[in-house]
């Protein structure tokens, strides 16, 4: 059995999934992030949300993980999903990062933007009609040791 590589807190803010992760990632930490943001969005099915994702660390997914969570993004999308926010944070591997997953994204043709910020990121959500629990997005920064504010 291989063990989770790669740390992650997500949370529902509103209309709105946060997610704060740290790579890198393999398989077994992309299925269980699905999980856990399977429970999270309960009650977004059938509605439309996004998602503001802060990347930090050496950000980067095995093949079998970006597999993994292709699906996912392909499967949430039928359920709601349209529009992903990124934060590109302190990485020595950003252009990559954002190689990757612009890959997926593109694949997918899910609505997508690459930010420097989380404040960036919040504009580009609530200019495309979302309304972000601010106090819930603040509660969610605190759980992570990646904390961005």
């Amino acid at each position: 059995m291989k063990y989770a590589h790669g740390e992650y807190v997500v949370s529902r803010c509103g209309a709105i999934m946060a997610v704060q992760a740290q790579g890198p990632w393999n398989r077994e930490c992309v299925v269980k992030f699905a999980e856990d943001y399977r429970s999270e969005r309960e009650g977004l099915a059938g509605n439309r949300w996004g998602d503001i994702i802060f990347v930090t660390g050496e950000s980067l997914f095995v093949p079998d993980a970006a597999d993994v969570l292709k699906s996912l993004v392909k499967s949430v999308m039928k359920l709601g999903l349209s529009h992903i926010a990124v934060v590109l944070g302190n990485s020595t591997v950003r252009s990559s990062t954002k190689t990757q997953l612009e890959k997926i994204y593109n694949s997918l043709g899910i609505a997508h933007v690459f930010v420097e910020t989380n404040d960036q990121a919040l504009q580009w959500l609530e200019s495309e009609g979302y309304l972000v629990d601010k106090t819930a997005l603040a509660t969610h920064y605190l759980k992570s040791p990646t904390n961005p504010n």
